[in-house]
C-alpha cells in the first residue's frame, strides 16, 4: 500500500506533451514515478530510502529547463485529488 506525498504536473494536456511526477511512501521506501504522456506513456520508477533524497529527485525532475518547452509550467497538484474519502477524515 502507498501513501501519496506529492504530485506534480507540467501543465500540458496533450497525450504526448503531458508529464507527471508522483512521490509516494511505500512499504519499501519512498517511490518517485516520472511519467511521460498519458496513462499508457513511459514511466520511470525509483525507490529511495528516505524522503529527503526522494524530494531532491523530484526537484531535479521538475526543474524548469529554458531549452525544453515542456518543462516550463510545473505545478504541485492537491493531494486531495488522489486520496480515498476514508483518508481525508
Amino acid at each position: 500500500m502507498s501513501e501519496p506525498l506529492g504530485r506534480w504536473w507540467n501543465g500540458k494536456w496533450g497525450r504526448i506533451a503531458r508529464r507527471r511526477v508522483d512521490l509516494d511512501r511505500t512499504d519499501e521506501g519512498f517511490q518517485v514515478t516520472a511519467r511521460d504522456g498519458d496513462s499508457d506513456g513511459e514511466a520511470r520508477v525509483w525507490v529511495l530510502p528516505d524522503e529527503e533524497t526522494a524530494r531532491r529527485l523530484v526537484a531535479d525532475l521538475t526543474e524548469v529547463d529554458p531549452a525544453d518547452p515542456l518543462s516550463a509550467q510545473w505545478r504541485e497538484m492537491p493531494l486531495s485529488l488522489y486520496q480515498r474519502p476514508s483518508e481525508l477524515d
